[in-house]
Formats: structure tokens, sequence, C-alpha cells
């Protein structure tokens, strides 16, 4: 009897563990730049901001779903659509707030939120690399 080595194409998430690190990082940016703005102008912090800063991190955590799906579809078109959103997510909260503490938020999300799509850029990438590569080992 001949044994055949069969071997497992194991599809690794890029994001196992970021994903849920990186949301929470949302969060607390959000919650932090609400707690700032009732320091600084009285606006008030309650359950409402706290609901608020939460449907952020949540709907960027489906958004980065979404950008791993389209990233590995087509790693250029994730990357421009991505940008495209923080660049709507940044003019959307510069249209409601504005000051020196909506500024200096704005570019630490941003930062972070960019830096976060380049390492799903390249990790991604690295993945689909060594993939084609144990393919052709295959044949």
């Amino acid at each position: 009897m001949v044994k055949k080595e069969v071997k497992k194409q194991v599809r690794r998430n890029p994001a196992p563990l970021s994903l849920p690190i990186s949301t929470s990082i949302f969060f607390i940016i959000a919650m932090t730049f609400y707690y700032k703005l009732d320091q600084k102008t009285g606006a008030g912090f309650g359950l409402r901001e706290i609901v608020f800063s939460l449907v952020i991190a949540i709907l960027l955590f489906f958004f980065f779903i979404w950008l791993i799906i389209l990233i590995r579809k087509n790693s250029y078109l994730g990357i421009a659509v991505s940008l495209g959103i923080v660049t709507l997510l940044d003019y959307s909260v510069l249209m409601r707030f504005r000051g020196p503490n909506t500024t200096i938020f704005l570019l630490i999300f941003s930062t972070f939120y960019i830096i976060y799509t380049i390492y799903l850029f390249f990790r991604i990438r690295k993945d689909s690399k060594k993939q084609e590569y144990e393919y052709d080992d295959k044949i």
C-alpha cells in the first residue's frame, strides 16, 4: 500500500488578533475624543457618546473585514478604497467639529488607520505569495 501525503491548504487569516485589538483602539480613540470635547466645551459626555463610540468601532471592524476580502481579490483597489474611506471619515468629522483637539485626534486616528491598512496589505500579499509558491511545488 502506498501512502499518499495530503497537505491541507490552510488559509491563514491575516489578522486573527490584530482586528479586535485595532477595533478596541478605535473605540478608545473615539471615547477619548468625546471626553476631551466635554472637558473643553461642556458638550456633555454620557451614554449617547459611549454608544456612538461603540458603533464607530463596530463599523470599522466590519469595514476592515470587508477590506481584507477586497485586498485578497485586488490589493491595489483595496488600498485606494481604504484611503478614500479615511478621507471621507476625516471630512465628515471636520464638518461637525472644529479645533485643535479635533485635528489632533483625526491625525491619531488617520495615522493608525493607514498603518493598519498597510499592515494588512503586506500581510495578505505575503500570504498569497506563500500559497502560490506552495502550489508551484505541488505541480
